[in-house]
């Protein structure tokens, strides 16, 4: 049986550092209540991306 995968990436511009410093913040508490659940979701991988001076969430 074959496996079949959808990759997704979004570059998410919140306007300043300090946005996307407390985004990323609200997205780690929301992904660990999450994991509390039976089967836990697999969520995404957000980062910060600094090529983009630190105003982007790369979110994958």
């Amino acid at each position: 049986m074959a496996d079949y995968f959808t990759h997704f990436s979004s570059l998410l511009d919140v306007g300043t550092p300090a946005n996307a410093a407390r985004a990323l913040e609200l997205y780690n508490t929301l992904a660990a209540e999450n994991a509390a659940e039976d089967p836990p979701s697999e969520g995404f991988l957000v980062s910060i991306e600094p090529a983009h001076g630190g105003t982007a969430l790369d979110a994958r």
